[in-house]
């Protein structure tokens, strides 16, 4: 190679490194490296939570990530008065991380993590009436995308909740 083609090569190699490796972060796992998934990897998650749209205050708070569960509740109120409340918790589990909901404090119902990413999971649980799908994602500037989503009637259906950081 001639001398004046090294410094070429060596800032495309250092490119070409670059995007492979941003790319890569945004890979999701595939489901045999669930099982080796940890709460710690969620860490993003944890947070004071607040979308206010309608007329609604919808609040989700994370504890961060301890003794190897994420605990979390949801608060949606209009005004002084309580329209709905939710407790949560991620956890590990022999397979792999789930996501334990429990709405107006009913038992929990499970839906197992099927696609974990740098700042997204999803979780899944087919036999659920409504939802099946419930997914988070680190978004821009600081904020937390949820959804829940599955079909009713044989239609998608979903919910969408953008939060910002409540101070």
């Amino acid at each position: 190679m001639t001398p004046s083609l090294r410094p070429r090569v060596l800032a495309a190699t250092l490119i070409f490194a670059s995007l492979t490796t941003a790319a890569a972060e945004d890979v999701c796992a595939l489901p045999s490296a669930h099982a080796g998934a940890k709460i710690e990897d969620l860490s993003w998650l944890a947070g004071h939570w607040l979308e206010t749209k309608n007329g609604l205050d919808v609040r989700e708070h994370w504890m961060a990530p301890h003794g190897g569960v994420l605990l979390g509740v949801g608060l949606t109120t209009k005004g002084n008065e309580t329209k709905s409340f939710e407790f949560f918790r991620v956890a590990k589990t022999p397979i792999g991380l789930s996501y334990f909901a429990s709405p107006h404090g009913s038992p929990a119902t499970e839906f197992k993590a099927v696609e974990i990413c740098a700042g997204k999971i999803v979780f899944e649980n087919k036999a659920h009436d409504f939802p099946q799908r419930v997914i988070y994602a680190k978004g821009k500037d600081g904020t937390l995308d949820a959804r829940i989503e599955g079909t009713i009637k044989g239609k998608l259906e979903g919910e969408d909740w953008h939060y910002k950081t409540e101070r």
